[in-house]
């Protein structure tokens, strides 16, 4: 289907556009521009070209940094796909507290005792969620112990 006319795109488009190339690509260009700037945020900028880049990889920081961020993120990742197939298996077999479990992956509109919960421990919503939803795709996957034989 063709537009009537050649603006009326850009009409539908033009607010959202605006938007973000507020939001986020002007703060971008900006952040860039101040990386080449020796700029304290009173002053004037003085343009030092890659010196802010050279002074940030010289800096021994800055890979420690870099390396617990890999090593967080890694075991993080580890931790939850295990954790997830833990509750999968404890989930698809017939386990005494396995409600408990089921309850964990309540949604956003939990029932009164899950809100009493979310209340008392507001990480808990943060830290079961994520596990229940990978329970829930390990339980969907063909060659798990509960499908054997099937």
């Amino acid at each position: 289907m063709k537009p009537r006319n050649k603006m009326e795109p850009w009409m539908f488009a033009g607010p959202a556009l605006v938007t973000y190339i507020f939001i986020v690509i002007l703060p971008i260009l900006w952040s860039l521009t101040y990386s080449f700037t020796d700029w304290n945020g009173v002053g004037r900028m003085n343009f030092i070209g890659l010196g802010n880049y050279i002074k940030m990889f010289d800096d021994k920081t800055l890979w420690i940094a870099f390396r617990n961020n890999i090593f967080f993120m890694i075991t993080g990742t580890v931790f939850q796909l295990l954790m997830g197939l833990v509750m999968a298996i404890l989930l698809s077999s017939i386990v005494k507290g396995s409600n408990l479990l089921r309850v964990s992956r309540a949604s956003y509109r939990p029932w009164p005792s899950v809100k009493f919960l979310k209340n008392c421990f507001p990480c808990s919503q943060k830290v079961f969620l994520p596990q229940s939803r990978i329970c829930l795709a390990w339980r969907r996957v063909p060659f798990s112990p509960n499908r054997i034989g099937r």
